[in-house]
């Protein structure tokens, strides 16, 4: 459900003072909304010379936006945190409590993408702090309809689609309330709540009421934009539900030009999804198979980058930990040889009991995430995925197709847990050969079979363990048993392997901190 999120980012930069807005300003927001659309590199180009040409701290901050804005455009997550922290710092140096929350509002947003989520419930208090800091009534009114937006995006992500509703129509009150000469801006925010709201009906099956926000938010645009392009293919899912098919692929097809000619990778992911199973639907197997394969590439090359910057932050905060623990330990030394050496036990053995529960909680989060994102694991892994290979498939594209999606079905089934498990065995359930297989599991799921089925069987213990408590009272040897090991020990050192805990461990901290867990998260992750 990234898509949800994507489009704050375009607001966050928008001024709040649509009133009264700077020749500064107007050049951002051309910048972000027009330039970036014809012409990527002239609108980094535009973006850099407003930074050296401002000399002051709110000009920096702003022009630091807009480029952390364009990274996030092409998909650099990573610069486009690392310019809008760049950004957060400036407009620290300033009295400014309008662009702070826009500042502030962007990097919750920034962080909530790649499943950072203490980090953006911290920019997310502290936007609610800087909005009651505005003065002037239609900036805080813009303000709040952002802020509820955002949480709506929040909700959705957790399948609360009523609050989800809630809180978008308290955007939409709050809008009612701006008297903006802007009519163009007012519109686009008031179309992203119509968004929001077809979006959380379609997902409560209320398939009318979907259609009319959809419609309403299709009306309120009138020139290509990431929402637009939402907004169209929400209108071909639901054509989709009612088999209509010409109205299907109508709507798909002005989703997918908008998706490819903005490099929009989060619509293009929905609209080749959507695409593949309209012609799936209409008996055209060679196009369903083609549309496929592309959703399943750039899904794959999403969920590795938004890993490895996980992974990164992670580390950092780590090495951050250290080092400070380091510098405290030789302070401590100059005054007392003997009690910096008691210290240094005592912060040795925390340290190590704050990466364990580091650990944890990150298993836990990424089970929640990954559960939306259909990815092939609850773990971290420092393993990266491998490239996949164009032209050295040794079958035909229908077939590599079929096989992927038998491959879905036994990943969703328990058959992994078999003790008789082997890739022969796999092969000969699933109609094929080995070589097949190993040629999919290789290049679809970046690691070996053996590598692979652990994979699988680490990852539903860890949802059993979370989501039903009796499986926390068993044995090692009986969750051993549960999940295909054939011995306590292999499956001891396997668990460890892939999540840098020992099950026990694992299960006390379970034990300890049930409030990390949210059960509805769990609720539909089942094999």
């Amino acid at each position: 459900m990234i898509k949800y999120i994507l489009l704050f980012c375009l607001f966050s930069f928008i001024s709040l003072s649509a009133q009264e807005t700077s020749h500064f300003d107007k050049i951002c927001i051309k910048t972000i909304v027009e330039t970036s659309a014809q012409s990527m590199p002239k609108a980094f180009k535009i973006a850099d010379s407003l930074y050296n040409s401002s000399d002051t701290p709110l000009g920096k901050a702003k022009s630091l936006l807009l480029i952390a804005s364009l990274h996030r455009q092409v998909g650099n997550f990573k610069k486009s945190l690392l310019y809008a922290e760049k950004a957060k710092y400036n407009i620290e140096q300033t009295d400014n409590a309008d662009w702070n929350l826009r500042i502030t509002g962007y990097l919750a947003t920034q962080y909530r993408i790649v499943g950072l989520y203490d980090k953006a419930a911290e920019y997310v208090d502290q936007a609610d702090v800087l909005s009651k800091k505005i003065t002037v009534q239609s900036n805080l009114f813009q303000a709040e309809a952002l802020l509820n937006q955002e949480r709506a995006y929040h909700e959705i992500y957790k399948k609360r689609y009523q609050k989800a509703i809630r809180y978008a129509e308290i955007s939409l009150a709050s809008l009612k309330k701006i008297n903006s000469k802007d009519v163009s801006y007012t519109n686009y925010i008031t179309a992203n709540s119509y968004e929001l709201l077809g979006d959380s009906y379609y997902y409560l099956d209320n398939y009318p009421t979907s259609e009319i926000y959809y419609n309403k938010a299709n009306t309120l645009l009138d020139s290509p934009s990431p929402l637009q392009g939402f907004v169209f293919n929400g209108l071909g899912m639901l054509s989709l539900k009612k088999k209509d098919w010409k109205q299907a692929k109508e709507s798909l097809e002005k989703a997918k030009k908008i998706a490819e000619t903005l490099n929009n990778r989060e619509l293009r992911q929905q609209v080749y999804f959507n695409l593949s199973e309209y012609y799936d639907n209409t008996g055209k197997p060679e196009l369903a198979s083609q549309y496929y394969k592309k959703y399943i590439e750039i899904s794959n090359l999403i969920t590795k980058e938004i890993q490895e910057l996980v992974n990164e932050s992670y580390s950092k905060l780590n090495s951050s930990n250290e080092m400070y623990s380091q510098r405290s330990l030789l302070k401590s030394f100059i005054i007392l040889l003997l009690f910096v050496l008691s210290i240094g036990l005592v912060i040795f053995f925390n340290l190590r009991e704050q990466k364990q529960r580091k650990r944890f909680s990150e298993i836990i989060e990424m089970t929640k995430k990954n559960s939306e994102m259909n990815a092939k694991s609850v773990l971290l892994s420092d393993q990266e995925s491998k490239e996949k290979k164009k032209d050295d498939s040794p079958m035909t594209s229908e077939k590599e197709v079929h096989l992927l999606k038998s491959l879905e079905k036994f990943e969703k089934s328990n058959l992994f847990n078999d003790k008789n498990m082997s890739l022969s065995h796999l092969a000969s359930k699933l109609n094929t050969n080995t070589r097949y297989l190993s040629y999919i599991i290789n290049t679809h799921k970046g690691e070996e079979f053996k590598t692979y089925i652990n994979r699988l069987r680490i990852n539903y213990i860890i949802i059993k363990l979370t989501n039903e408590d009796i499986y926390r009272q068993y044995k090692i040897s009986v969750l051993a048993d549960e999940c295909g090991f054939s011995s306590h020990s292999k499956f001891t050192a396997v668990f460890k392997n892939f999540t840098g805990l020992s099950p026990s461990l694992f299960i006390k901290y379970l034990d300890e901190k049930p409030e990390a867990i949210d059960k509805e998260s769990f609720e539909k992750i089942e094999h």
